[in-house]
């Protein structure tokens, strides 16, 4: 099966000059849908609760998606060769056993005929071996990509079904206030057309005649329907109004519903009885159905939103408030909703603090910076965030042993009391 002289190893050994290109070139996909997101959304508060927002998140998901799909396949077809050579070497180490066994039989053990076999066939073992351990490598590898492509199919569907939602209650929105800016133009057209008549009333009849009454009553219920209507409207623009300013005074923070629903806003959350809520609320049902039931779409995220509180706030105590605030903005720093920027804090802080010992600001502040570099890292090189908090908690037990696999600049720094902290950049 070999030729005399021809090095088996190297006929085994897998060509990566392919595979390591299209992998760079789903990196660099990655990468530039990613900035260009980042540059559509620069100028939006939320992009999270706009339909533009959303529809460019789409996007960036579906560039990234299809990426992580071309690497799945290039680990594939990886493996598929890798799993051709160790057939063949498979083959090839029996054929030469065989061979060896009968040169021996031919020539003596110390021929130089059966020295060349007993070369080969520790050749034909080394290579089989090496592609044994490449097999298992890539079936390790192609099993966390598989995740990964999985975990963004469900991120797409998840934006998918809130951008339609949105798109519903925006045009249920529009229907609803069209209809009532309908209904107030015809009524101010019956009160115009009622004066009128009246004043005909007046100077043909005279002001107490019963058809001038009979005109006047009507011009009072006219006005008395126009005048409540222009009320709901005046109402229900008041309430957004003032909803938009509860949000900004919120620092415009979001957490994502765990069923991938409407986004709650934390000042939504944090006091559902506002009165900017309940005048919204209380405006949109006026004019005949609530564009958005913002009770049951809160409660589905609070419950895990006030638990995680109440683990950064046994953790941080004093600076908890600083972690908080952190978490508001994660969506912007990391990508994150304020959930799961916490959920990740906790999970590393308890040996992050011991190694600080107990400074709470500044554990805070070195979680912040771990978090962004995890986001970085997710994004620029297309690393699993799963993976990079696996890694990240293992640094804050001193375990260095995914450090490979993620392309970031750490260290662990000596303080003054000899005690160990994780520096970021």
């Amino acid at each position: 099966m070999s030729n005399k002289g021809e090095d088996i190893t190297t006929r085994y050994k897998l060509d990566i000059s392919e595979f390591k290109r299209n992998i760079n070139e789903a990196n660099n996909q990655m990468k530039l849908s990613r900035s260009e997101f980042n540059k559509v959304t620069a100028g939006m508060d939320n992009w999270a609760k706009s339909t533009d927002g959303l529809s460019a998140k789409l996007k960036q998901l579906k560039s990234t998606m299809d990426a992580q799909v071309s690497k799945l396949q290039a680990y594939q077809g990886q493996l598929k060769t890798a799993q051709k050579y160790e057939k063949e070497s498979t083959a090839e180490i029996e054929n030469l056993k065989k061979k060896l066994e009968e040169a021996k039989k031919a020539y003596g053990d110390n021929s130089d005929e059966v020295k060349a076999l007993q070369s080969q066939l520790s050749s034909a073992e080394q290579a089989h071996s090496s592609i044994k351990q490449q097999i298992s490598n890539l079936t390790v590898t192609i099993n966390n990509q598989e995740a990964a492509v999985a975990k963004i199919e469900k991120e797409y569907s998840n934006y998918s079904t809130q951008l339609q939602n949105l798109q519903k209650e925006e045009a249920k929105a529009n229907s609803t206030t069209s209809k009532l800016s309908s209904t107030i133009e015809a009524q101010q057209k019956a009160v115009d057309d009622a004066k009128e008549a009246y004043k005909n009333a007046v100077l043909q009849y005279g002001k107490n005649s019963a058809e001038a009454n009979g005109l006047a009553k009507e011009i009072k219920t006219l006005s008395s329907n126009l005048a409540e209507n222009k009320a709901k409207m005046e109402d229900a623009d008041k309430a957004a109004n003032k909803l938009d300013k509860s949000i900004d005074e919120a620092g415009n923070s979001a957490n994502e519903a765990s069923n991938g629903g409407f986004t709650v806003l934390k000042g939504v959350l944090a006091n559902l009885a506002t009165d900017a809520i309940e005048g919204c609320l209380s405006a949109l049902k006026k004019m005949g159905s609530a564009l958005v039931d913002v009770g049951k779409q809160a409660i589905a995220g609070y419950g895990d939103y006030e638990q995680l509180v109440g683990g950064v706030e046994t953790l941080f105590k004093d600076s908890s408030g600083i972690v908080e605030g952190y978490a508001n903005n994660a969506y912007k720093t990391a990508g994150l909703s304020a959930n799961e920027y916490m959920e990740t804090v906790t999970s590393f802080s308890a040996s992050l603090l011991q190694s600080l010992n107990g400074d709470t600001a500044k554990s805070a502040q070195v979680a912040d910076k771990a978090i962004t570099d995890m986001s970085d890292n997710a994004n620029k090189m297309g690393t699993s965030m799963d993976m990079i908090q696996n890694a990240y908690q293992g640094f804050a037990k001193q375990n260095y042993t995914m450090l490979d696999n993620l392309k970031l600049r750490l260290w662990w720094n000596q303080n003054r009391n000899g005690k160990t902290y994780l520096r970021c950049k």
